[in-house]
C-alpha cells in the first residue's frame, strides 16, 4: 500500500470516528431525555394503577347492584303475579256472592209476586162488597 492510500484510509477512519462520536453524543442526549421522563412516567403508572383499582371496586359494586336489581325484578314479578291471582280470586268470590245475593233477591221478588197474586181477587171481593152494601 502506498502512502496516499494509507492517508485516505486514515482520513476515512477519522471521518467514521467523528460520525460515531456524533451518533454517540446524540444517543446519549436521547438517553438522558428518556431518563428524565422516567419519574413522570412512573407517577403516571402509579396513578393509572390507582384508577384501575378504583374501577375494579366500582365494577364489583355495579355487579352487586345488577344482581340486586335482577333479584328485585324477580321478586316484583312474583308479587305482581301473586297480586293478580289474589285479585282474580277475590273477583270470583265477589261474583259468586253477587250471584247468591241476586238469587236471594230474585227469590224474594218471586215470593212477593206470589204474595201479590191474591190482591186483585181481594180487590174484586172488596169492590163487590162495597157494591153490595151500597145497594
Amino acid at each position: 500500500m502506498d502512502l496516499e492510500q494509507i492517508i485516505k484510509r486514515l482520513d476515512w477512519i477519522d471521518e467514521e470516528r467523528r460520525k460515531d462520536k456524533t451518533t454517540i453524543a446524540t444517543l446519549q442526549e436521547r438517553l438522558l431525555a428518556m431518563e428524565g421522563n422516567i419519574p413522570s412516567l412512573t407517577q403516571q403508572i402509579k396513578d393509572m394503577n390507582g384508577e384501575i383499582t378504583r374501577l375494579i371496586t366500582v365494577m364489583a359494586r355495579l355487579d352487586q347492584f345488577e344482581s340486586s336489581l335482577a333479584q328485585t325484578r324477580v321478586d316484583f314479578s312474583r308479587m305482581v303475579e301473586n297480586n293478580e291471582k289474589l285479585r282474580l280470586d277475590h273477583e270470583r268470590e265477589v261474583d259468586k256472592v253477587r250471584r247468591v245475593e241476586l238469587e236471594g233477591v230474585n227469590k224474594t221478588i218471586g215470593e212477593v209476586r206470589k204474595g201479590l197474586e191474591p190482591i186483585p181477587d181481594l180487590r174484586k171481593a172488596v169492590q163487590a162488597r162495597q157494591e153490595e152494601e151500597f145497594r
